[in-house]
């Protein structure tokens, strides 16, 4: 439904059942105000439906919540020129969803946790005219989701899920990397990367955070990056019991260390690196391991 001027949305649940091929949520940006109230909007459709969700001024402006479920072949298409901006989490259960608009994939920003829990987050598609940027604050992929990720770059900012989980798909669902790059840009503390031994393509990982002498740390599964792997600041530590391949080349400009394994300390180290080549920068430290066996 179109709507104009000033527009309260509730602070519990609006679900939308959907429109099917036309507008199930259009708030116009250049003639409305919107106040999100920090409720959740909820779209479902048996087929393909479109939201545009974006008031013209004021720091709520922008949806609070969205939850996508749509049929197993619906889609939630947003519209908009510019892109999509949630303010807290985006959430997919069914279905699939993308930014696009004039035939071409456009932002999408999320500034707390992206959770696809079932169906598809489209970032891409081939016939793209530009890459789109993508930025959460953290990545869940539940064993039914599938993140078909922007050949440009997923950032991922400062929140975390479960326990510190910056990106987080070790329940096994489908990661399609499409050549782009992942980005971990940490303003504090340390963020976690699991991806269940899936590849990555490009791999960045920063911490802006001076006080702390951590950053990305590897989980309990493989790392496996096809490209490069850039450490630009901050440290980098990989599990003891798990390897890291790096098809390209590793740019250190931070450090590279290792756990200690609790249960065994002397496997500190042990763990094989599988690279393409290596540059340390003038600041940069690598821990090599100590055992190739």
């Amino acid at each position: 439904e179109d709507v104009t001027n000033t527009v309260y949305l509730p602070d519990g649940t609006m679900s939308i059942t959907g429109r099917t091929g036309n507008h199930s949520l259009r708030i116009a940006a250049n003639d409305t105000t919107l106040y999100n109230s920090s409720g959740t909007v909820h779209i479902s459709s048996t087929g393909t439906t479109y939201i545009e969700a974006q008031g013209k001024s004021g720091a709520d402006r922008y949806l609070w919540n969205l939850i996508a479920s749509s049929s197993d072949d619906g889609t939630v298409n947003s519209t908009k020129s510019g892109g999509i901006t949630i303010l807290n989490d985006f959430t997919i259960d069914k279905g699939s969803f993308y930014s696009r608009q004039g035939g071409a994939i456009k932002d999408l920003t999320v500034n707390h946790i992206v959770y696809i829990n079932s169906g598809t987050l489209i970032a891409h598609e081939s016939d793209d005219a530009a890459a789109a940027t993508c930025t959460f604050g953290a990545l869940y992929i539940g064993a039914n989701g599938t993140y078909d990720a922007t050949s440009g770059t997923t950032s991922l900012t400062n929140s975390y899920y479960g326990d510190h989980y910056a990106f987080s798909n070790k329940a096994g669902g489908t990661f399609t990397h499409n050549s782009g790059t992942v980005s971990f840009d940490m303003q504090t503390s340390y963020q976690n990367v699991g991806n269940n031994g899936q590849w990555f393509y490009n791999l960045i990982s920063t911490n802006r955070e001076s006080s702390y002498h951590v950053g990305l740390q590897q989980s309990d599964q493989y790392l496996n990056v096809a490209n490069n792997f850039t450490i630009a600041s901050g440290a980098f530590t990989d599990n003891s019991g798990y390897t890291v391949t790096v098809s390209g080349t590793v740019y250190c400009s931070g450090s590279w260390g290792t756990t200690i394994n609790v249960a065994s300390p002397f496997a500190r180290q042990k763990n094989k690196k599988f690279l393409g080549g290596l540059i340390i920068g003038p600041y940069g430290t690598f821990t090599a391991p100590n055992d190739t066996a």
